[in-house]
């Protein structure tokens, strides 16, 4: 009875104590955006911050002196800075309030009308002083080197910690792989960064299971409060499951399973808590603040970063489109090397299974169902948000590295003897199972999608009337055109569109008619075309105004603006325009290239093994350690 009034009491002191952790962290929180923007900003040095953002260029490649966006923007580049994200984090970081400072720090106008109040924007606080002593190109270097010390530092400290140097590279590993030329040039992806790198440094410091306050679940509470304040919804999910991980390779490995299990649920139930509240205040402040315009947004912005009408295939392509990342070069060769060493380890007999394991395999599965439950953001945003899956890549290292370490220790047999033969037949079956189920999941209709975008840019705008024809030449990248999207306006609302593929000798081979009442509301309009091409041919794009009794209106971009690739200049009943339409063509096709099934036949067994190795290796290798025991009896 007297345990259970002191469990009673140590969980309610707990949950007053997260509670006024949160009402704290929001009134902090608030004031200290609201002090930052009652500073002016100076002009001069606001025109010099945006000046070398715009030098850059419009979604460079942070390795190679080249625009993502001129060879199809949304391309599966690993390495492509977030133009867009960084261009408003660097404008309100930089904006002087035109009412006060609390309106700036609650409706963050962003460009003119738009305003982006539903992230905390967090950022703001030291990038607004920083900003005016250091120019662009010095807060990077700055940057790089401190996320250099830090990974080195916490190699360190986990080698003192754990006293296993297989663990040294478990950061080095995370580093990597978030690509530290990115991570240093794109502010966007800098508060995830080093709310994971801190928050794994802070669990090696935390001694487990002493007193009443659980400073563990504390600090995940409060990571998950630091990312709703700090991040634009880039990999948040990190901020959990690095340190996550540095917490289970802490541990001792003398409790059973499910101890390690309930830690990383409750770590996890904990940092979510503070995410979701800490974020969702941001909605009540707004909507006391604003009224029904932030009930609207942030309604709208939920439903459709959720994925709302997405269906099954839509959230697996989510998975697979993040996860084609790291088929290129560096990425490739590490997940590689991950790869290699599970099979080396698994077939040389050093391998032992850690009570750990379930732990890091829930973290492994993490990754995939955020992809499955966030697919529209993580779909359309997946040159960023590919990083979510360093949480599954880094936990496979970090069970690795467990799993050996396990099998040194004194209580181990595993070292002391032969690999058996029906283990290399067990493996080699489970390896053979593997390749199987990869080279049959490249089956599934899992489209390899590739997004122009339209310039966000204003264009000319030209009055087209009934009967007008507007024609551009493009040559499409992929076997099949899913959809494109169409700038075009009118009041009319019995005329229609017909949009109509010709190929090079004027043949018509595809005809889509679209009514114009469609566009009444919206002058961008996706239309889903599922049209069979030939990747890399020239076709004609003709759009016909056909019954219109009003006129419409159609924006061409201007000559210096960033155009859509693959597209060539229009015409518009036969006069020659330069510029082309402001259209995005969404591509698909079911044939990848020869280094993507590889890829996919490669990951798809790996995952198997995984699966092996956490629920059926645990079951062989008691076996085997009884059997032995029974012999030296």
């Amino acid at each position: 009875m007297n345990n259970i009034k002191k469990i009673t009491k140590d969980s309610v002191y707990n949950i007053v104590l997260w509670l006024g952790v949160m009402v704290i962290s929001i009134v902090l929180g608030l004031t200290l955006l609201t002090v930052s923007f009652s500073l002016d900003f100076p002009q001069e040095k606001r025109d010099a911050v945006m000046s070398a953002l715009r030098l850059q260029g419009w979604y460079p490649r942070a390795t190679v002196q080249k625009d993502a966006y001129g060879e199809n923007f949304s391309t599966f580049y690993p390495d492509v800075l977030d133009y867009g994200s960084d261009e408003i984090i660097l404008i309100y970081s930089t904006y002087n309030p035109e009412k006060n400072a609390f309106d700036q720090s609650v409706r963050a106008p962003i460009l003119g009308a738009f305003n982006y109040f539903r992230y905390w924007h967090g950022y703001a606080v030291f990038l607004r002083p920083l900003l005016r002593v250091f120019d662009l190109s010095a807060l990077k270097i700055l940057n790089s080197w401190i996320q250099i010390v830090l990974i080195v530092y916490l190699s360190i400290l986990l080698y003192k910690k754990s006293n296993n140097w297989i663990n040294c590279f478990v950061p080095v590993f995370f580093y990597m792989l978030y690509l530290p030329m990115a991570a240093s040039g794109a502010f966007q992806y800098m508060p995830v960064f080093y709310l994971s790198v801190l928050g794994s440094i802070l669990t090696l410091f935390i001694k487990k299971d002493e007193g009443t306050i659980r400073f563990d679940y504390l600090l995940f509470l409060s990571l998950g409060i630091l990312t709703a304040f700090f991040d634009l919804l880039t990999a948040p999910l990190l901020t959990w499951a690095i340190p996550a991980v540095f917490m289970l390779l802490h541990l001792r490995e003398d409790k059973k399973e499910i101890y390690y299990v309930r830690k990383i649920i409750l770590s996890a139930i904990s940092w979510t808590a503070g995410y979701f509240v800490f974020w969702f205040s941001k909605f009540v402040i707004s909507y006391i603040y604003l009224g029904s315009e932030a009930t609207d947004i942030f309604t709208e912005k939920i439903y459709v970063r959720a994925g709302g009408g997405y269906d099954f295939i839509d959230r697996i392509r989510a998975l697979y489109c993040n996860w084609k990342v790291y088929s290129f070069s560096v990425h490739a060769l590490c997940i590689g090397i991950l790869f290699l060493l599970w099979i080396i380890v698994l077939y040389s007999g050093k391998l032992a299974s850690s009570p750990k394991r379930f732990g890091f395999f829930l973290i492994v599965l993490s990754s995939p169902i955020w992809y499955f439950v966030l697919s529209e953001h993580t779909t359309a945003h997946h040159f960023f948000t590919y990083r979510i899956y360093l949480a599954a890549l880094v936990a496979l290292l970090a069970m690795l590295s467990d799993s050996l370490s396990v099998s040194k220790s004194e209580n181990s047999v595993r070292e002391k003897r032969k690999i058996s033969v029906i283990t290399v037949v067990f493996n080699t079956l489970v390896i053979i199972f593997g390749i199987l189920v990869g080279i049959g999941s490249l089956h599934m209709p899992l489209d390899e999608l590739d997004v122009n975008n339209y310039s966000l840019y204003g264009g000319e705008e030209y009055i087209v009337k009934n009967d007008t024809i507007i024609r551009q030449l493009f040559v499409p990248k992929y076997n099949r055109i899913e959809g494109v999207n169409l700038v075009l306006l009118s009041n009319d609302t019995e005329g229609e569109y017909r949009v109509i593929l010709k190929d090079n000798n004027e043949n018509e081979l595809y005809v889509k008619t679209v009514p114009a009442k469609d566009f009444k509301d919206s002058n961008i309009l996706f239309t889903e075309l599922k049209w069979i091409v030939k990747a890399n041919k020239p076709y004609w794009l003709e759009i016909q105004l056909v019954n219109f009794s009003e006129t419409a209106k159609c924006w061409i971009t201007e000559e210096d603006v960033e155009r859509v690739a693959n597209v060539s200049d229009l015409s518009i009943d036969g006069e020659e325009i330069n510029g082309c339409t402001l259209i995005g063509w969404q591509f698909g096709t079911m044939t990848g290239e020869k280094k993507y099934k590889v890829f996919a036949i490669a990951s798809v067994t790996m995952f198997i093994i995984v699966m092996y190795y956490v629920f059926i290796y645990q079951f062989l290798d008691t076996r085997k350690k009884e059997k032995l025991k029974n012999e030296k009896v």
